[in-house]
């Protein structure tokens, strides 16, 4: 069988695998959003619509004294432009998270489909996507998702001597993650370091990128003292899946004497995982730092593949496809008790129905639950009056959803300019049962009145507080901000059409 052959089927292969996963994420659609990051993600939409623009103080969250806003915008400009055209904010919210999952597994495919190889980004599919709670991970955190799609494309670009075209890419992950552009400089430097040919290169991207984030790094510097650093919940699930770290070791100790383009900059991301995400084992483990060990792994068999007989090759190839697709074994901490599951595969939790027990692929509120109590809140309220609740994530909720400013927030990781008493200036106040008691001391306090109840909670109004939190001005308007997109766009095709019309000319000659 020859190689085009050989590639024909494993691009097929993908592409039904790639199929698969899309029909998987639209079968999700109604029980979206997935995770409680994105209703603070769909707040600060809510708040840039207001402010005009992108805004330096995040007044929506902790409200009505405000805090630095420090998240990297460019998700929540993709979440302006849906909701300027007429969308609800929840499904918006349901469409990016459907949409990011075919995105992401694509764009990895297709790149390393023409820059390494058919087999390669087929066995990358096929392992990244089989390991279920890296699967979920792409949509809990679009964030990052997007992060590493620009970072992957930087790669791309580099590797194609496209210089001005991977800086773009890269300084845009900037603008995306706070942590995982660090990760693609940390490659970067392994490759410049490493490798004399991509050493101007490698240098030149990593330094173009940085330079042009400098305005946000420079931001998020002033107001460092502002980062709490918290131990997120998420540690006690953390999910290691056997054979990725197993093999992932192996291609580790093969590559570590290897000075190849792929093997250091994968080699680089993984060292770049460790180090971002240090305090945070689940994110190395079991989201976006595992990424690494797969690609590595995936690398390590597309170099040594061709030293088989054909029949040994097939077995292989079947083996890895059995081990990874249809079983997966991982050893889970869930909620700090360590157990082993041996079935613990995307497709199988899909195929059996298990998903639906696994904690970080379930939404924490279904919506048929809290639309009442929504709809009570925007009754009794208007658009700049604060409102709060018993549970943070819950106030999170129904300020998004409600597009209204909230006096507390989900995102700890940023403290709020100072701090100011529970309650005091919310003029709606969405209590969840059964924590009554705690209830009754604040509506003593405060004379709060009851307006709303069902089975959930109560809705209660503060007839007293007349404080209202109107937006702040732009720091950086609508305009501006289309205009940066405009010029990115513009010297990218620049950068790209150049190229092509340097192949034409040496085609020609």
């Amino acid at each position: 069988m020859n190689k085009s052959k050989k590639s024909n089927i494993y691009d097929i292969l993908s592409v039904s695998l790639l199929v698969l996963i899309a029909v998987f994420s639209l079968m999700r659609f109604s029980y979206l959003p997935q995770f409680i990051d994105a209703y603070y993600h769909l707040s600060c939409a809510h708040g840039f619509i207001k402010s005009g623009g992108w805004t330096s103080i995040d007044w929506w969250d902790f409200s009505p004294v405000g805090r630095p806003h420090l998240y990297p915008p460019f998700y929540h400009f993709i979440l302006v432009c849906l909701i300027s055209i007429g969308i609800d904010g929840l499904t918006v919210l349901r469409i990016t998270e459907v949409t990011i999952l075919p995105l992401f597994f694509f764009v990895l495919w297709y790149v390393f489909r023409k820059d390494i190889s058919s087999f390669f980004s087929f066995l990358l599919l096929v392992i990244s996507s089989s390991f279920f709670s890296f699967y979920s991970s792409v949509t809990s955190n679009i964030p990052a998702s997007l992060a590493i799609i620009s970072g992957v494309l930087s790669w791309h670009f580099l590797k194609r001597k496209r210089i001005i075209s991977s800086i773009l890419f890269l300084s845009l992950s900037f603008y995306t993650h706070a942590g995982i552009p660090w990760v693609f400089v940390v490659s970067l430097l392994a490759l410049c370091l490493l490798n004399n040919r991509e050493r101007r290169n490698s240098l030149l991207v990593a330094s173009g990128a940085v330079a042009l984030a400098s305005p946000l790094i420079m931001h998020e510097l002033r107001y460092i003292s502002y980062v709490n650093l918290t131990i997120l919940r998420e540690v006690k699930f953390i999910h290691c899946s056997v054979i990725i770290v197993i093999l992932g070791v192996i291609a580790l100790f093969y590559f570590c004497k290897k000075k190849d383009f792929f093997s250091l900059v994968f080699l680089g991301y993984t060292v770049g995982s460790s180090i971002v995400f240090f305090k945070y084992p689940y994110r190395f483990f079991s989201a976006q730092g595992i990424l690494g060990l797969c690609m590595l792994i995936a690398y390590f068999w597309d170099n040594i593949i061709n030293k088989f007989s054909i029949s040994k090759r097939l077995l292989i190839v079947i083996s890895m496809v059995v081990s990874f697709f249809f079983i997966h074994p991982t050893i889970d901490l869930d909620n700090g008790k360590v157990r082993y599951n041996l079935f613990n595969s995307t497709y199988y939790n899909f195929a059996s129905g298990k998903f639906i027990e696994m904690f970080e692929f379930n939404t924490l509120f279904s919506p048929r639950f809290y639309n009442s109590l929504i709809e009570a809140v925007k009754s009794y309220t208007h658009t700049n009056d604060i409102v709060s609740s018993n549970i943070p994530a819950f106030s999170q909720i129904i300020a998004a959803l409600s597009n209204r400013p909230t006096s507390s927030s989900i995102m700890v990781e940023v403290e709020s300019f100072r701090k100011t008493p529970d309650y005091r200036f919310a003029k709606a106040l969405v209590w969840i049962k059964p924590d009554f008691d705690k209830l009754e001391y604040w509506m003593k306090k405060l004379n709060l009145v009851v307006v709303y109840e069902n089975k959930i909670g109560v809705v209660l109004l503060n007839p007293a507080c007349d404080r209202k939190q109107h937006p702040l001005k732009a720091s950086i308007s609508f305009k501006m901000v289309s205009f940066y997109a405009v010029f990115f766009l513009f010297i990218f095709i620049i950068d790209n059409v150049k190229i092509l019309k340097e192949r034409n000319c040496s085609y020609k000659e």
